[in-house]
């Protein structure tokens, strides 16, 4: 496999510490919650400190991520014509399914639901909070990232994250995607998009896992490749579950990233044209 971009190198690894670094700060917060007192209102009086915390990561997330497309691009050799300039403030804030200050609300939910101790509970409440703030920041990283390439002449992506890698990952990385391609993605995935022209060589960015670079084979698919079939074959049906596109809101939500690519299609104008209309790009 050839080694991508040093600058995409150095983003995984900056976005990765962000989206950790977030998610330890969230659980700090948490982490006062407890005793006899009503768990929801003691946490509902330190959501809005973890909503800065969570909207400040997903700023900075998406200005370093958006900034590596042309970087990248130049790293390989075919620097491509940037078309606009993505605003990293319009990626504060959100999630894929309901707004912040409400999905901030769902770790009381999960403690609840949790059994053991009251020690136990909480302790499951901060585990799914910190799931939630790490992916958050690096989808909002994600999403300004694929904005970017759409509003970047000719250029498309390939999904980048270093080995081992899990079974749903493993099929889909090094492939090129067009820009108006959706990012798929399950909780807690740290791949990234790395930029990629159309005029470069597949051979700059193609590759195909090895069986022992897949970290979560059970028994069965271990031995289906040793027999000699296909490892993307033997994946694929797993692949497909608990995957998500990085983008901001449901398809059905007017004015999201997920919308506007169903709204243009392929044609990166039209794409162009609605992105800066609902103020993605500057």
């Amino acid at each position: 496999m050839v080694s991508p971009p040093e600058s995409t190198l150095a983003l995984y690894g900056a976005q990765l510490r962000r989206s950790n670094g977030a998610a330890l700060l969230a659980l700090h917060e948490w982490q006062l919650v407890g005793g006899r007192g009503d768990w929801l209102a003691q946490w509902q009086k330190r959501i809005p400190r973890v909503a800065a915390i969570v909207g400040a990561a997903q700023v900075t997330a998406a200005s370093e991520a958006a900034g590596n497309v042309p970087e990248a691009l130049e790293d390989t050799g075919f620097p491509e014509r940037q078309l606009a300039v993505v605003e990293p403030k319009r990626f504060a804030g959100w999630t894929e399914h309901a707004p912040l200050l409400v999905v901030l609300s769902s770790p009381v939910i999960k403690a609840r639901m949790a059994s053991g101790s009251e020690d136990e509970m909480l302790a499951a409440g901060g585990r799914w909070l910190e799931r939630m703030v790490s992916t958050l920041v690096a989808d909002a990283g994600r999403a300004a990232s694929g904005v970017q390439i759409a509003a970047t002449e000719d250029t498309g992506w390939v999904r980048y994250e270093p080995a081992p890698y899990c079974q749903r990952c493993a099929p889909l990385v090094g492939k090129w995607f067009r820009h108006s391609q959706g990012f798929q993605r399950h909780p807690q995935c740290p791949a990234v998009h790395r930029p990629a022209s159309r005029r470069e060589p597949p051979r700059g960015y193609a590759s195909r896992p090895d069986p022992d670079q897949v970290k979560d084979l059970t028994e069965a698919q271990k031995k289906a490749l040793a027999d000699g079939a296909d490892l993307f074959k033997v994946v694929n049906s797993h692949r497909h579950k608990r995957m998500e596109p990085a983008g901001i809101g449901n398809v059905n939500r007017r004015g999201t990233p997920a919308w506007i690519y169903a709204q243009a299609g392929d044609d990166r104008a039209a794409a162009v044209r609605l992105f800066r209309q609902f103020g993605y790009l500057k």
